[in-house]
């Protein structure tokens, strides 16, 4: 039943921008059934084969592992404010989202940062953006724009 509702749930979306489309014949067919097929195939990857599940399980622990040396940092520069223990002395109060939150978004765009001066994440994107573009035959620009969205660099 949960798929059926998953498939209803794309078909509603898809017929919902083709109606507030402004320009209906420019919408190429090859782009949105190849985004949709990629995605299907993703999705099944890592949901039915266990090769799939282990890599995505691997990043997880990854990016666990990068939170967790960011949580180690605030720990140092905040001292107890940014332990268990003055979350559970203060109950619902003891989370301060300015000590427990923030620190760890600055992390990550210094880390991110320095992956785009290093190069790395302009390699990512670039294997990225050329997989879209030879597989739903979008421009260099589009498919750049869409690989850079994916990771959450627009």
């Amino acid at each position: 039943m949960n798929t059926l509702i998953s498939v209803v749930g794309i078909i509603v979306l898809l017929v919902i921008a083709i109606l507030l489309s402004s320009n209906r014949r420019a919408i190429r067919l090859r782009t949105v059934v190849g985004a949709l097929l990629i995605q299907i195939l993703i999705g099944a990857f890592i949901l039915y084969v266990p090769t799939g599940r282990n890599i995505l399980l691997a990043m997880a622990n990854g990016i666990s592992n990068v939170i967790n040396y960011g949580n180690e940092g605030i720990k140092f520069l905040f001292g107890g404010l940014a332990t268990e223990a003055s979350f559970k002395a203060f109950g619902n109060d003891g989370f301060i989202f300015a000590v427990r939150v923030l620190p760890i978004i600055v992390f990550f765009s210094a880390l991110i940062s320095l992956l785009y001066y290093v190069g790395i994440m302009q390699w990512i994107i670039k294997i990225i953006g050329g997989g879209l573009q030879k597989a739903l035959g979008t421009s260099k620009a589009e498919s750049m724009s869409a690989a850079a969205n994916i990771l959450g660099l627009s």
